[in-house]
């Protein structure tokens, strides 16, 4: 079970093959993620080099979904652990004239505030939709590219 400190500051969203994808409560930047091994790792080297590439293809995947959906101008990846001995990144949508822009999300942070229920639900479900619309695509893109190969 992941650690109740990433939990409890987050909403679920959707479990992928090696990570779970949770929204951030603190909604200063709206659509920030993490993501979550779903086995406990305390740092990256510890994770064997297949489950690496699976966990770090999952992480760019999130980031490209969240991009588009957003309409970020630019992505914020980042993973620290500091605060807990569980291995997960940071993914934020960032847009100009964020919160921040142009720092980083840990530099004079306004007041932070969490989202209602409601919105943290509406925006899981757009971003679950999101990844599995994306993941479709991918899929079709790779059966093209098996046509076209025969």
């Amino acid at each position: 079970m992941i650690d109740e400190r990433l939990t409890s500051s987050t909403f679920p969203v959707v479990e992928l093959e090696t990570c779970e994808v949770r929204l951030s409560r603190e909604w200063s930047y709206p659509g920030r993620c993490l993501v979550i091994p779903t086995e406990q790792y305390r740092d990256i080297h510890e994770v064997d080099g297949e489950t690496y590439l699976l966990m770090m293809g999952e992480v760019r995947f999130v980031s490209g979904v969240l991009a588009r959906l957003y309409k970020a101008d630019k992505m914020n990846v980042a993973s620290f652990g500091n605060m807990g001995p569980w291995l997960h990144w940071h993914i934020i949508p960032r847009t100009e004239g964020d919160a921040g822009w142009p720092g980083t999300p840990w530099e004079n942070p306004e007041t932070p505030f969490e989202a209602p229920e409601e919105t943290l639900a509406d925006h899981a479900d757009r971003i679950s939709w999101a990844l599995l619309d994306a993941e479709f695509d991918e899929a079709d893109e790779d059966e093209d590219e098996d046509v076209t190969r025969a």
